[in-house]
């Protein structure tokens, strides 16, 4: 994209100040916001009507519907630039599954003026902005054991800790040792959590 051209951006956030910031960072430059959605609903449909090149993505929604969103978003529209500025950047986690939904930057919200607008032109430029780990990262949960993931499974079928334990042959408190580690290493806190982020990632 050449940056003599006008970037059609699209504002996803609940709040007017920051709608508004943003659009008071990109005056003066080839950046144009031509849409606000307050609602993730409306994202999908603004990105259709009104031509979208850039999608950023505020920080007033919680993590797990930021990312249903931006998943949502590349699948339907495959060129569009996704940024997401949230709180939750500075994990490793959200940024893994952030990349792995298809976002093109994951990143705390910006300090300043400049800091977004060197985001937003290495985004343009086709840098995807996340760790050099995330980057080059092939398998996505090499961190879960076999035998973890089998008692995943067994979680997003519903099934008890007592239920698990009695399929597996094995005592229900090595079973709920199973399972906190699995929200250790899955920075959750409670398997409905974990499980939604299995499936996000096609663990399970």
């Amino acid at each position: 994209m050449e940056s003599s051209q006008s970037t059609r951006v699209l504002i996803v956030d609940a709040s007017f100040l920051l709608y508004q910031g943003v659009c008071d960072s990109l005056i003066a430059t080839h950046y144009h916001v031509v849409a606000w959605a307050q609602e993730q609903n409306d994202t999908i449909a603004k990105c259709e009507t009104e031509n979208i090149d850039l999608v950023i993505v505020g920080p007033s929604f919680n993590p797990r519907a930021c990312l249903e969103l931006v998943r949502a978003a590349r699948q339907k529209f495959e060129t569009i630039q996704i940024i997401l500025l949230n709180e939750h950047a500075g994990s490793d986690m959200f940024q893994e599954d952030a990349f792995h939904a298809g976002a093109s930057a994951c990143l705390l919200p910006p300090n300043s003026r400049e800091e977004l607008l060197a985001a937003l032109e290495s985004v343009e430029n086709g840098t995807r902005l996340f760790s050099t780990a995330i980057l080059s990262q092939t398998a996505p949960a090499p961190h879960l054991t076999e035998r973890e993931i089998e008692i995943l499974k067994y979680a997003a079928d519903g099934k008890t800790d007592k239920e698990i334990a009695q399929t597996l042959q094995i005592s229900v408190n090595t079973v709920r040792n199973h399972m906190q580690n699995i929200l250790s290493k899955m920075e959750v806190h409670d398997r409905a959590a974990a499980v939604w982020r299995a499936r996000f990632h096609g663990w399970i």
